[in-house]
């Protein structure tokens, strides 16, 4: 068997030199660069991940202080968005704002009601007072009509005509049209209001108001 001589063995134990300097001196200052290199990217990444944090932080900490103070609606968005993802909440939302609409509808409604209401009381009131009027004018034309009575006969003759005013006048013209002749019609007619004779000749024949009528404008 062949033995290494000493120098053989220290020749393959330290590789030869380069560049006048020898091996071990360069590979350790190659050592280093990476290693320099390693730990400036190590900074560049803790700055960078430190920042991040710092940036989170403060968005976080702004959005608890936006939904504790409400800045801009964030908190009340926030709740309606949370509630919205609920179905029943939506479903009572919908609900609630049918509801306010049929209110509005009714409430509109309810006020045209009271609004033809009016108009149709100041229609009525108004074809009330021209038939006032001319029935008024009516009775005007006719001459002071009084038969030769005795107090208690007029007196008789006045609650008869007060009687008939009460009265429905289409009943009442039927009444009198059954138990008077045109003479004694005339008188009760004269002791009623002019209004409710007016009404209840209305009511009788043409001719016999006629008759009525003739018996009235006699002197």
């Amino acid at each position: 068997m062949n033995r290494a001589s000493g120098p053989e063995l220290n020749r393959a134990e330290y590789p030869p030199e380069a560049d006048g300097q020898p091996a071990g001196k360069k590979g350790r200052k190659k050592a280093d660069k990476k290693r320099a290199r390693g730990d400036k990217k190590g900074r560049r990444g803790f700055w960078g991940l430190l920042a991040l944090v710092v940036l989170i932080f403060f968005a976080a900490g702004f959005l608890v202080a936006s939904v504790k103070k409400d800045l801009g609606g964030v908190r009340s968005k926030l709740i309606e968005t949370v509630n919205l993802l609920d179905p029943a909440y939506a479903d009572l939302v919908a609900r609630e704002q049918q509801v306010e609409l049929l209110e509005a509808g009714l409430a509109t409604r309810e006020q045209q009601v009271a609004l033809l209401e009016e108009a149709l009381n100041a229609r009525a009131l108004l074809l009330d007072e021209r038939e006032a009027a001319a029935l008024s004018r009516e009775l005007e034309r006719l001459p002071i009509y009084r038969r030769n009575l005795d107090e208690d006969k007029q007196e008789e003759i006045r609650a008869l005509g007060k009687t008939y005013a009460n009265m429905d006048a289409e009943k009442a013209a039927s009444i009198m049209g059954e138990l008077y002749n045109v003479e004694d019609m005339a008188t009760i007619l004269y002791y009623m209001s002019s209004r409710s004779a007016a009404a209840v000749l209305e009511q009788m024949d043409q001719k016999l108001a006629a008759q009525i009528t003739d018996e009235l404008l006699k002197n």
